[in-house]
């Protein structure tokens, strides 16, 4: 919730045209999916393991998201980017709400092992008794 205040703050800050909350609205689901990919998949891990080709595809996705996102953000006015978005079929829209519903209600989290370790255990209580009052 306190990332989604801030990017709609964000949108309030840079003016009242309706396309600066439609950007920043899918800004914040671009970083919300971000954040379930690596709670989730371990995503970022995985990718450091990768080889360059898969790592060099994965940027070049984000980027071009990105890049589509920055555009919007320049056009203003929905008539302008209604016509841009509709000229790419929606793809990079359909993409990043697409992804955030998969990864939200589809994909559950990776299970975390436990171990029994002397950090996990609960701390023995330690009794302690004050001589001035007995």
């Amino acid at each position: 919730m306190a990332s989604f205040t801030t990017f709609i703050i964000s949108a309030v800050w840079h003016g009242f045209y309706p396309m600066y909350y439609f950007f920043f609205f899918e800004a914040w689901l671009l970083e919300q999916t971000c954040t379930m990919l690596e709670k989730k998949l371990g995503f970022f891990e995985m990718m450091e393991k990768k080889n360059i080709v898969v790592r060099l595809i994965v940027v070049t996705i984000t980027m071009n998201l990105m890049n589509v996102l920055g555009l919007q953000f320049g056009l203003l006015l929905s008539s302008k980017i209604y016509l841009f978005c509709r000229n790419l079929f929606f793809i990079p829209n359909i993409i990043i709400v697409g992804l955030y519903i998969y990864l939200a209600y589809f994909v559950k989290g990776k299970r975390k092992q436990k171990t029994n370790t002397a950090e996990e255990k609960p701390a023995e209580k330690i009794e302690t008794t004050d001589k001035k009052n007995e």
